[in-house]
This record gives structure tokens, C-alpha cells and sequence, in this order.
């Protein structure tokens, strides 16, 4: 893996589907080896202290990183409230969405902010980004094939620059961190003031 290649708010998704590629394991191998590893029930669970220790001291990464990028069900439920879907691959139907920027995929990068659902521009390079749909077979796993998909984008996309050390975190990257941070702390104002007002009417719609 290498010090270094953890970048904050990485997608546990790709993170796991760049751990594939280095490592040259299918999606199976490699989340049944960290649900090992870790003890885990389901891999894209992961939230015990001593989980993100462990990880810190595997990857070689700071636990401050690790936890942006691992601590996936905090991350959703304080940052993003109850009720805001922020991941694709959880919805119903035979088809899931994915959504990625072209620049930053070809960098072997997919954040979280990319496929949550209000953004429609990279928050880094400030360009479109791209939706695609992929089949969801019934007999498989809708995370499994999550992972997959975004394995095969990176490897598509990635030119070979994958298997290579990433270039230190630019001035654009730390920039376009501190405005999803600016967002992250919005959100929770709004959350915490939501869950504040009164409901005026029988249908619980509350007034600001």
C-alpha cells in the first residue's frame, strides 16, 4: 500500500477497489481479508476505535485520515443527518448510479462528495461529473458489485497511474477539502436546527 496513498474523504469504495488493484485480489478476496482483519460483521462497517488503530497502523496512515475514510455510518448519520442519502449503490432497483469526476478518477481518487446526490460539479477541479449506471444482479451483492464497478472505472481510467506512488496532496486538493468541510459543518447546522423547530399543523411540516 505505501504511506501517502490515503487521501481524506476517499470513498471507502475505492478504497477498497484500489486495494484490489495493488494487490492484484478480486472483491471478494480483498473484503473478506479486512473483514478478518478487523473482526468486522459487514465491510463497509467499520466504527470501533481500535479498528481505526489497527488500519492507521497497516496503511501506514494517520488515524485523523483514516477516520474521514473508514468510519463510514458516523460519517453519513453526523455530517449528513438521519435522512440524507448520500450513496448510490444503496438504492432499490436493477439499476444503481455511480458518480465520479473524470480528472480525479484518472488520479485513482473517488470521494465521498462525488456521488453525494446535490452536487452536480467536482468540488476539486469544478467540472461536471460524470453519472453512469451499472446492472445490479439479483444473485450478488449490491456493495460487491459497488466496488467492482468503481474497481474496473479505475483501472479503465487510471492510465497506469494506480500502481504508482500519488503525487503529494496539492494546494487545489486542500482547498477543495476546506469547502467540503465549510459544507460538512452546514449540514449540521441545518440538521441540528431542523430537529429544533416546532410543527405547526397535524402533517408535522415545521416552521423556521
Amino acid at each position: 500500500w505505501g504511506r501517502g496513498r490515503l487521501r481524506s474523504y476517499q470513498s471507502l469504495e475505492s478504497f477498497y477497489a484500489e486495494f484490489c488493484l495493488l494487490n492484484s485480489l478480486t472483491v471478494k478476496d480483498c473484503l473478506n481479508f479486512w473483514r478478518k482483519t478487523l473482526d468486522l460483521k459487514k465491510a463497509d462497517y467499520i466504527s470501533h476505535p481500535k479498528q481505526i488503530s489497527r488500519l492507521a497502523e497497516i496503511l501506514h496512515e494517520e488515524e485523523s485520515i483514516v477516520t474521514t475514510v473508514f468510519v463510514k455510518k458516523d460519517f453519513i448519520r453526523n455530517f449528513f443527518g438521519q435522512s440524507w442519502n448520500l450513496v448510490s449503490w444503496a438504492q432499490t432497483g436493477d439499476y444503481k448510479e455511480i458518480k465520479y469526476c473524470p480528472k480525479c478518477i484518472n488520479d485513482g481518487y473517488h470521494a465521498y462528495f462525488h456521488d453525494y446526490h446535490v452536487f452536480k460539479k467536482c468540488l476539486i477541479h469544478n467540472i461536471e461529473l460524470v453519472e453512469e449506471k451499472f446492472y445490479s444482479r439479483k444473485q450478488s451483492s449490491r456493495y460487491y458489485l459497488y466496488v467492482n464497478y468503481l474497481r474496473n472505472l479505475m483501472l479503465k481510467n487510471s492510465n497506469g497511474k494506480i500502481f504508482t506512488r500519488k503525487i503529494p496532496v496539492s494546494e487545489q486538493f486542500l482547498k477543495s477539502r476546506q469547502k467540503f468541510e465549510v459544507f460538512i459543518n452546514w449540514t449540521k447546522e441545518v440538521d441540528c436546527c431542523t430537529r429544533s423547530m416546532i410543527p405547526v399543523n397535524p402533517i408535522d411540516y415545521p416552521y423556521s
